[in-house]
């Protein structure tokens, strides 16, 4: 029977390989063979690898291995101590004693997350960030030139285009995506006992911290410069709220495309589906639930921010209480990577009403104070903002336009006329940060995952 709703609703399924507390078991004994192998090296016993490595691909392909160590963790209680008494279970008694020799189990589990974490941002969720980055940039300047009225406050401002809005999340969500490659980057794990100074490991070997980044090298890792019985907990915590900052401004975009599907302002809609239905009792509802779905997800997210955070604290050299609450960081990172792909369905599916558009940067020509008041101001008028704000609330801009030069006063009802010729540099904006990110995307790091974009 399943519980979360991750399993039934908001499951990803290309993570499973990384996230899955069996991917976690089966990568926690592939650090036990490369520490045992490199243990081997160092102590002269290099005859003994070939036997070793035979052991643990048996392990691998024995389909009663996991339940060997879930039933061992209910008898000790301990998870690394229970898959430790299975890989000794299979290894010939010459070798048994050598198994997790000087090592802690934080060295294992930290080191794991570190490598599992880094497998699931390069393989699947950095590719996924990309292909979103790209939807946006091809809607951005799809509509660079597509007037829209900006909105402060939930007001009309002054007029923009839809491409220059959209251009705004181009440039955010690029940002977030290169911080999250530096964070994932900067994943180290460890090999250095129960209080990170190597005191058992000095016993078995000259130089356990040659004997450390040996065995994280071959794995993928880098060693910290110095640890406790954990690696330096910043490194999760900075990829968890990299993660939420990244997720906050997904939230942000579907709260904006949300807010255009209301029925007064019908900017945009969400196909829908032939038999999709949005109540069970209006049967003309057409909500849009793809960015509701993302906005209610990132509600979720905050939750895990502030546990990353906590998690930092550990007292003296280690305790529990990051153990329990580190184990739900899967969750969270499926979590993301599920929003991230909906909302480049809710993209793919995205009808944007260009009329609608125009005809609400229309509807009001209050936007025309701004304009009257610079040129105003411009020609030395001190008290302008004052007159224009007065004029505005009165109803009576159109006297002071008559009382404007020709030239300026042409310009004025012709902005107020079509408001698409003040748009600032929207357009060119637009086009410029477009541009920029798509070459990001070409050939900045960036490029390597965008290879594996779906």
């Amino acid at each position: 029977m399943m519980i979360s709703p991750v399993e039934t609703r908001y499951k990803v399924e290309e993570l499973e390989r990384f996230l899955s507390q069996e991917s976690f078991i089966f990568a926690m004994l592939e650090y036990e063979r490369v520490y045992l192998t490199t243990l081997m090296e160092f102590i002269g016993k290099k005859e003994k690898i070939g036997e070793v490595n035979k052991r643990f691909k048996s392990m691998e392909q024995d389909s009663g291995f996991l339940k060997q160590v879930r039933d061992g963790e209910k008898k000790t209680k301990h998870d690394v101590r229970a898959l430790v008494n299975v890989i000794q279970s299979y290894l010939p008694d010459d070798l048994k004693s050598y198994v997790h020799l000087g090592i802690t189990s934080y060295d294992v589990v930290d080191s794991v997350k570190a490598l599992m974490y880094k497998k699931a941002f390069t393989e699947v969720i950095i590719p996924d960030m990309v292909t979103l980055e790209r939807r946006l940039i091809e809607l951005a300047e799809e509509h660079a030139d597509t007037i829209q009225i900006g909105r402060t406050h939930g007001q009309h401002a002054v007029p923009i285009t839809f491409g220059f809005a959209v251009a705004n999340y181009v440039s955010r969500f690029g940002n977030s995506i290169e911080r999250l490659i530096q964070t994932v980057s900067e994943l180290n794990g460890k090999c250095s006992g129960a209080v990170g100074a190597y005191n058992a490991l000095s016993l078995l070997v000259g130089d356990p911290v040659r004997l450390e980044k040996k065995v994280l090298m071959k794995l993928g890792l880098y060693a910290e410069e110095i640890s406790n019985q954990i690696v330096q907990p910043e490194r999760f915590t900075r990829l968890v709220s990299e993660c939420v900052v990244a997720f906050g401004v997904l939230n942000d975009f579907a709260n904006d495309m949300r807010q255009l599907q209301r029925t007064e302002i019908s900017e945009v809609c969400e196909a829908v589906e032939s038999e999709q239905v949005g109540s069970s009792t209006m049967p003309h509802k057409r909500n849009p639930i793809s960015w509701e779905n993302v906005c209610s997800l990132y509600r979720v997210a905050l939750g895990y921010a502030l546990t990353s955070f906590l998690n930092q604290e550990s007292e003296h050299q280690r305790d529990l209480r990051n153990s329990a609450s580190q184990r739900f960081y899967s969750e969270f990172f499926m979590l993301f990577d599920y929003a991230i792909r909906r909302m480049i369905y809710g993209i793919k599916r995205l009808q944007v009403s260009t009329e609608r558009m125009k005809s609400n940067a229309n509807l009001s020509s209050s936007f025309i104070a701004e304009p009257l008041y610079v040129l105003l101001a411009k020609k030395g008028d001190a008290e302008a903002h004052k007159k224009v704000q007065e004029a505005a609330r009165a109803g009576k801009l159109d006297a002071l336009i008559s009382h404007l030069p020709e030239e300026e006063r042409k310009f004025i009802i012709g902005i107020k006329e079509d408001s698409s010729h003040y748009i600032g540099l929207s357009t060119e904006l637009t086009k410029k940060v477009c541009t920029r990110w798509r070459e990001k995307l070409n050939t900045s790091p960036i490029c390597f995952y965008a290879k594996k974009s779906f």
